[in-house]
């Protein structure tokens, strides 16, 4: 529900600052303007045709599990560990929301309500009223914002958070290290990916496959220019695993080839979102579906076994977008 549900959002982002907000600059940085309009248009398109095919495999797999437990994709050491953590714990059913909670929740919302006002790129749609004053609270204004004000503002309420709940410091710090501790083999694994990246940057590497892969799209029509061009990102995705990287490399080259031959320069950076959205439903470079499976205790190769099949109808049907 949550990686499916969150993947196709991103899949077809329309203001992802480390995506189409990357795309954009690199694009006017080599004078290509683009239309906010279309770019919204096919956003939303291939957010909606990506979120059905997802809610019609989580839909159809829970309906087969709950008519037959045994079909879960589970082993029975995910379901035991589940079982210990999520299932076997002593629920008062009476139990009401106190004011401290009501609060707390209230600011769970605020932090991510923030975090997204942070994140939109204002200037781009000539909105300058959070200059000023919103950059004394991270130093950046809101619109500004990226990792490290993110990762700030994060850390800053959960201090809020335990001091409205009053938190022992002792339990806050366990709690704290605990999710650390579940998260620092996802980063292990992206810090090694992270390498091949700087590898390639360092090298013209990256550059170079990208040109090649351009260059070999040239002359070609429309109906086999898109899809070929989506198909051509996939592996471009998992050699280069940061999405503002990819975005950043590759627009200057594919929107400049793009405009020349006449094409859509704005259908091919949601190409560029939805190819590198689609390959962050699987790789296991992806911090967000690493962190989530280590959460929810589930191994990867389990969530490929699931993911697989709805992977390459949402690839079917973006392609049929693009």
């Amino acid at each position: 529900v949550v990686l499916l549900g969150a993947g196709s959002g991103v899949l077809g982002s329309t203001i992802n600052p480390f995506c189409t907000g990357a795309a954009i600059s690199a694009l006017n940085e080599v004078g290509i303007a683009t239309n906010a309009a279309i770019i919204d248009l096919i956003g939303v398109a291939l957010w909606l045709t990506s979120y059905a095919v997802a809610l019609f495999f989580v839909l159809n797999y829970a309906k087969k599990v709950k008519a037959d437990k045994g079909s879960t994709i589970l082993s029975l050491q995910e379901q035991e560990v589940m079982k210990t953590e999520f299932v076997e714990k002593e629920v008062d059913k009476n139990a009401v929301l106190t004011g401290k909670q009501k609060t707390v929740l209230v600011l769970f919302a605020l932090t991510f309500v923030v975090m997204i006002v942070g994140f939109i790129p204002w200037d781009s749609f000539g909105v300058e009223f959070f200059l000023g004053w919103s950059d004394k609270l991270l130093g950046n204004p809101l619109g500004w914002w990226y990792f490290d004000e993110g990762t700030t503002w994060f850390l800053i309420m959960s201090i809020v958070i335990g001091l409205v709940a009053r938190i022992p410091e002792r339990d806050f710090v366990d709690t704290f290290l605990a999710g650390v501790g579940g998260i620092m083999p996802v980063v292990l694994v992206i810090a090694t990916a992270r390498g091949a990246t700087v590898l390639m940057s360092e090298t013209g590497l990256g550059e170079y496959i990208v040109t090649v892969c351009a260059e070999a799209l040239q002359g070609v029509p429309t109906f086999i220019y898109a899809p070929v061009a989506y198909l051509l990102y996939l592996p471009l995705s998992f050699l280069v695993p940061s999405t503002s990287g990819l975005a950043s490399l590759s627009m200057p080259i594919m929107g400049g080839i793009t405009a020349k031959l006449g094409f859509s320069v704005e259908t091919m950076m949601l190409i560029v979102s939805a190819g590198n959205g689609l390959v962050n439903l699987f790789t296991p470079t992806s911090g967000a579906l690493m962190g989530g499976l280590s959460i929810a205790k589930i191994d990867y190769p389990t969530w490929l076994k699931f993911v697989i099949k709805p992977v390459i109808v949402i690839a079917l049907v973006n392609i049929v977008v693009v």
